[in-house]
């Protein structure tokens, strides 16, 4: 017997069960409620009948969540991710975006893409020493651009905000927050007009990214390759998909 059928048996059984001890539980007391009714003056037959029905539907409810308590529990202390993979339906151009720099072969491309086309409001880059170069060109090319970038190039020069081991989870998590606190708290920006983007980095980096998203309870979102070689090419359209990990608000 697979897990799969072993559950469904459990379940049918529980069920089966529930519905045996409910039947018994309610028709009992009904049916024999004129009798009872004899034996205690004071209560009337309909008072009575719908108590029983009532009093029966509670220890049922309580007998089931007995069984599945752990099913509850998990039920409610589950995370739910909302539009996952859905495009991005909010204009980017009015929000807030902490987006990490690529670096390598792709050098802030994914970067200018983002740039180039949702054109955030305000930006926050999260870099390595790898990227830092990569950090600085950009805001020399997106100066003028309209986007309002937090950081300024001598601070990237001195490494403050610096990703130092791309490798360190938590690193990478608590800086991030401290990113979106800075967003938060000192330039007042609302947290469903903030969105982070985990698309460049190392794995571990995109995973830092979006923990500290989720513990800071805004958005995030990537941008897929449309291109059969997957690269997302700054300079066309098509060649990116922005869509939702999870829509936070």
């Amino acid at each position: 017997m697979t897990y799969k059928t072993r559950k469904m048996f459990h379940t049918v059984v529980s069920a089966v069960g529930l519905l045996f001890l409910f039947i018994v539980i309610v028709s009992v007391p009904v049916m024999n409620a004129e009798w009872i009714g004899r034996m205690f003056p004071g209560l009337e037959y309909g008072e009575m009948g719908l108590s029983h029905v009532f009093n029966s539907v509670t220890i049922v409810a309580a007998v089931w969540g007995v069984i599945n308590w752990r099913k509850i529990n998990a039920y409610f202390n589950s995370v739910r991710f909302r539009k996952t993979g859905h495009p991005v339906d909010k204009r980017i151009s009015e929000c807030a975006l902490l987006t990490p720099v690529s670096g390598g072969r792709a050098n802030g491309d994914q970067n200018r893409w983002i740039f180039n086309y949702l054109h955030p409001q305000y930006v926050y880059m999260v870099y390595t020493e790898q990227s830092r170069r990569a950090a600085l060109d950009l805001l020399k090319e997106y100066k003028n651009s309209g986007i309002y970038f937090f950081q300024h190039a001598e601070e990237i020069d001195r490494g403050e905000w610096m990703i130092r081991d791309v490798f360190d989870i938590k690193e990478v998590k608590e800086t991030a927050k401290e990113l979106l606190e800075e967003m938060v708290i000192t330039a007042g920006i609302n947290k469903r007009d903030i969105a982070v983007d985990v698309t460049a980095g190392t794995a571990v980096m995109s995973l830092g990214l979006f923990q500290a998203a989720e513990e800071m309870s805004v958005s995030t979102i990537y941008i897929q390759g449309n291109e059969k070689s997957n690269i997302i090419e700054p300079g066309k359209h098509e060649s990116g998909n922005p869509r939702y990990i999870n829509q936070a608000h």
